[in-house]
């Protein structure tokens, strides 16, 4: 009898260790997947970050340009704050919090994420339109403003306007790519998230 009890007091102990293990193991399984999604947004991160870095960059040389050629102020100052109110969307979107990746809280995670592509889809449409009517507007402007005065600007102006035209034909298209990786990107973390709900 005292060699069963003893064989007992083993068992538990085999137990109790065995739960430790997979309670560590766990752990370190929800550190894992916590770091994996975290890697796969991290460049959309940086990429928000490099985007609110150039946008005061970017505006006093948009303004000079703006002052130089004597152009109209209403498409200059539209333009301006469409560029910015995209750069703060692109954050409020894309930007999440620390606590969205841990692992106890991915069904929210999966749920905000889905929330994310919609917006980012309806941002980058309406943002695409506006910026080529509001860019139009200005290139018309800065066309008929500098064409009046060709005495004083020479070929300059043409080469704006074309450097222009095919800047902003590449830059639609660079802002497409970046979406469509966006999207991919967001797609693989809720694919990880199903999966690990799977196992659970």
């Amino acid at each position: 009898m005292e060699m069963n009890t003893n064989e007992w007091d083993e068992m538990r102990t085999q137990l109790g260790i065995l739960k430790n293990k997979m309670e560590g193991q766990k752990i370190i399984n929800d550190r894992l997947i916590s770091d994996s999604l975290r890697a796969k947004n991290s460049w959309i991160e940086r990429f928000v970050w490099l985007e609110i870095a150039l946008l005061p960059l970017v505006l006093p040389f948009y303004f000079n340009m703006v002052v130089r050629f004597h152009l109209s102020w209403l498409p200059s100052i539209l333009l301006a704050i469409l560029v910015t109110t995209d750069v703060i969307i692109d954050y409020k979107i894309n930007i999440l919090r620390r606590d969205d990746f841990k692992t106890d809280n991915v069904l929210n995670t999966a749920q905000k994420l889905l929330r994310i592509k919609k917006y980012r889809k309806q941002g980058t449409i309406i943002g695409l339109i506006l910026v080529a009517i509001i860019l139009g507007w200005f290139f018309i402007d800065f066309y008929f403003v500098t064409s009046v005065n060709v005495a004083r600007y020479g070929s300059l102006p043409k080469a704006i306007l074309s450097g222009g035209f095919v800047g902003l034909l590449i830059g639609e298209l660079v802002v497409f790519q970046i979406y469509k990786r966006m999207q991919r990107t967001t797609d693989e973390m809720i694919c990880q998230i199903e999966e690990l709900k799977k196992e659970e």
